[in-house]
């Protein structure tokens, strides 16, 4: 009987490492193709000691998400790896969860098989938990898969997990994206996407937009153009040689606005969840979401804009809405696209940060007012003068250059609120989630010493000689990327690209065929042990000692993207973030808790949106002894 029952599970074990050679098939056909009979099926034989547990992806109110692979397994099957979900059945019966957790696996498994949806391998029980083992197949459809939770009632979190490690197959990515210098390529749910080795970095960070387009690869993506004109997608040029160079005119204004958004947002006197001890218990996004459109408001537009709350809800909520419009036209054919953004919230935001700015456009535009009537440090009069020197607005009239500096401030928003409040709220979360006296004393007493060596004055010399800060703000985006992926690039040679790989097995030309993507997978790059010690434990000043400043990226460090495909807005986000995170760490107090788990949309990896801490204002005899 225990011969019997050891080759069936080594049968079983097989089949979970050779499922993919299982027919994928139409969805009325699953069921009726015998190949698929064993997807889905529970087992009888498997149990938790045939997998080695990798690492958590993610945990819920009675479950918890593994990276799995087999233990033991063949050669050809080392590079496999799974998710699989545990249930801890104590929990499920307390909570009544019994017919809900029943209903999730039949489904699953119903339709296991199906080219769009996730996977379900197997599932298996013990006497403390039961499993659900699966695979999310690379050409695993995101939107798909969400609608599935939304019309089944499967619960959410699980259903994220799942999607986070679906992206470009992210977890494998740790096992393959640079070994032995090979690339490999999946259908994503945008196309056909190649995944590089590290090896070819050096060559595709040489390449021009003309070789690899990041326009319409992020365009597929983010979907802006049905509220944004692609006109002005181009302003590498804009802020690399002038709005960089204009940093040390604003930070005066950064800091002042951002003292004035903190105080109006950050646990204000007059907040209405205030306890009687002082505490706010408060969601930190919100308040870094309207903080920033205020801040970024300010050195745009002017203290004017800054001051109004109409304008700057209006900004944070265009920020942050644009990116779910886009996620929401994906779901409809793209002829519609110009169809429906018309009536979408996003169009109307749009629409108003135009006409409320357009006033003060006009008369730059027409010459009435020049950059000297506005306060130094303040971009638009420099945005102006940029539209009226391109070539495409040569000979033309005032509406034409109206229209385009309009366009160009909604893009700037988008680009310099939402990705700034994803990344610093990331920072705070993990500022809140480690004990004060690791990082949070060793930077507020850097912040002590740098600002007395400067006399009090915080200019671009100064903040640069914050490397606590430096080395804690790149080990929070180092793991906790916007994105599992990063750097997509489309190849827009029509003959196409090759790339030469440097391996184990020599060198290897890699040909990428016109209008396919290429992707930097920076969350498997910064999960690489061959790149960081212990590389899935925070360590916020792991690269404090290092000479390579904060904002560069490198082959190891991709939240930037790389080479000349760089993001060329780095400098002026790190100077805003780490002027807020000196704001924060000087003038408040919190309640630690237990790191806050990150969100996944998609490829996106978004800070948690929702949960609630508690903050508060430090009192002037506080703050005064904390810069003694």
């Amino acid at each position: 009987m225990a011969e019997t029952t050891t080759a069936a599970a080594e049968e079983e074990r097989n089949f979970v490492a050779h499922f993919k050679e299982q027919q994928i098939s139409p969805p009325d056909e699953i069921q009726q193709n015998p190949k698929n009979g064993g997807l889905g099926a529970s087992s009888r034989n498997l149990s938790v000691r045939d997998f080695e547990l990798v690492r958590t992806l993610g945990t819920g109110t009675f479950a918890r998400v593994w990276l799995v692979r087999l233990a033991n397994p063949a050669e050809e099957d080392r590079d496999k790896v799974f998710a699989l979900k545990v249930l801890r059945k104590v929990e499920v019966i307390k909570l009544k969860q019994v017919d809900h957790v029943n209903h999730e696996r039949s489904v699953l498994s119903d339709v296991a098989g199906h080219p769009f949806i996730t996977t379900l391998i197997t599932s298996f029980s013990d006497h403390d938990s039961l499993y659900m083992l699966g695979f999310l197949d690379y050409n695993s459809n995101v939107d798909s898969l969400a609608n599935v939770g939304t019309r089944m009632g499967l619960v959410y979190g699980w259903l994220y997990q799942w999607i986070g490690l679906q992206v470009l197959d992210t977890a494998n990515g740790v096992l393959r994206y640079s070994k032995n210098g090979k690339a490999f390529r999946m259908n994503g749910t945008l196309g056909p996407q190649w995944a590089l080795p590290t090896s070819v970095f050096a060559q595709a960070g040489k390449m021009g937009t003309g070789d690899l387009d990041p326009y319409e690869a992020n365009e597929d993506f983010l979907l802006l153009r049905p509220f944004i004109s692609p006109e002005s997608e181009d302003m590498m040029t804009f802020v690399i040689s002038k709005l960089t160079r204009s940093i040390p005119e604003m930070i005066p204004l950064l800091l002042a606005e951002t003292t004035t958004a903190f105080r109006e947002n950050f646990a204000p006197e007059d907040a209405s969840g205030m306890d009687g001890e002082g505490w706010t218990h408060t969601c930190l996004f919100q308040h870094v979401n309207i903080s920033l459109a205020k801040i970024v408001s300010r050195i745009l537009c002017g203290e004017k804009y800054s001051s109004d709350a109409v304008w700057v809800n209006n900004v944070a909520t265009f920020a942050r809405g644009i990116f779910f419009s886009g996620m929401l036209l994906r779901r409809l054919p793209r002829w519609s696209h110009g169809l429906v953004a018309p009536w979408m919230k996003t169009t109307k935001q749009v629409a108003v940060i135009e006409k409320m700015v357009t006033e003060d456009v006009r008369g730059l535009v027409s010459g009435g007012v020049t950059g000297e009537d506005y306060e130094r440090g303040v971009i638009l009069p420099m945005l102006v003068e940029d539209v009226r020197g391109k070539k495409a607005f040569e000979g033309k009239g005032e509406e034409e250059l109206l229209w385009g500096v309009n366009n160009r401030i909604c893009r700037f928003f988008f680009a310099t609120v939402d990705t700034t409040t994803l990344t610093f709220t990331h920072i705070l979360y993990d500022v809140i989630g480690h004990k004060k006296e690791l990082y949070v004393e060793p930077m507020r007493r850097e912040i002590r010493d740098v600002s007395k060596k400067f006399g009090g004055v915080w200019n671009r010399e100064s903040i640069g000689e914050l490397k606590s800060l430096d080395a804690f703000m790149r080990e929070s985006q180092r793991l906790h990327p916007l994105g599992y992926t990063l750097g997509s690039r489309k190849v827009a040679k029509k003959e196409g690209l090759d790339f030469i790989s440097k391996g184990e097995d020599g060198e290897k030309v890699i040909h990428i065929p016109y209008g396919e993507r290429i992707e930097g997978l920076a969350w498997a790059i910064h999960q690489d042990a061959e790149h960081y010690e212990d590389a899935d434990v925070f360590k916020g000043f792991r690269t404090r000692d290092e000479t390579i400043a904060g904002s560069n990226p490198s082959e190891r460090f991709m939240s930037f993207g790389y080479g000349r495909h760089a993001c060329p807005g780095r400098y002026v986000a790190l100077t805003i973030e780490k002027i807020m995170l000196i704001e924060f760490l000087m003038n408040y107090d919190w309640k630690e808790i237990e790191r806050l788990k990150d969100w996944s949309f998609g490829w996106n990896n978004i800070p948690d949106m929702a949960s609630k801490v508690h903050i508060r204002r430090l009192s002037e005899e506080e703050v005064e002894k904390l810069w003694e």
